[in-house]
């Protein structure tokens, strides 16, 4: 299985054009998460990634740039533009797809790392659990799957976002999943850091 490579590229930042400023300010950094370069830099991401959510591409980008054979999704396709123009940019190879997290079957591939930074926690009950059944079709036994989402303990008031307490995490992942660990975290937005979870759970 190919592993992260030790060149690391300096990732050009990345600026939304957007309709929405106050929404991009927000949730768009223009830089990876540190949580996810933090499991990268130890070489914890392996193999080939699927990057659900992956909005502008940072977290994608990053990987790529390691030498991972790296996909992201996600279902705005001005954000998905905006990714591809920065692996042009970049010249670094990676698969960007317009697509809906919750068919994750229709892309035919399989990933032995697959990351969600940010939209665990914008999904509700019924589509968590569509979710992670789309992602049985994209991941292997022993495949991982990280999740970012933002805890119990946060603050940020919208009824787009449905933080989670570590039984909530746990009860999710009974049946076909072994959780490894789950600990607190911290989740980056433009100006300030939410408390959050990183879970690692393997796919059996």
């Amino acid at each position: 299985m190919p592993r992260a490579t030790k060149v690391r590229p300096t990732l050009s930042p990345i600026h939304l054009l957007t309709e929405d400023p106050l929404s991009a300010c927000t949730w768009a950094i223009g830089k990876p998460q540190p949580v996810i370069e933090s499991l990268a830099n130890q070489e914890m991401i392996v193999g080939d990634v699927l990057d659900v959510g992956c909005g502008c591409g940072e977290n994608t980008l990053l990987l790529a740039s390691r030498g991972h054979m790296v996909w992201g999704i996600d279902h705005d396709q001005a954000l998905i533009r905006i990714a591809r123009e920065q692996a042009q940019k970049q010249t670094l190879e990676a698969t960007f797809v317009v697509g809906n997290a919750l068919e994750l079957d229709v892309l035919g591939e399989g990933f032995h790392t697959v990351i969600d930074s940010g939209l665990f926690h914008s999904l509700n009950d019924k589509e968590r659990k569509k979710y992670l059944s789309g992602l049985s079709h994209v991941m292997f036994p022993g495949s991982r799957l990280y999740i970012l989402c933002l805890s119990e303990n946060d603050e940020i008031s919208s009824p787009d976002l449905h933080p989670l307490s570590r039984k909530e995490l746990e009860k999710y992942f009974q049946s076909g999943w072994q959780i490894e660990k789950i600990e607190a975290s911290l989740y980056s937005l433009c100006d300030q850091t939410a408390p959050a979870w990183l879970v690692s759970i393997l796919k059996i």
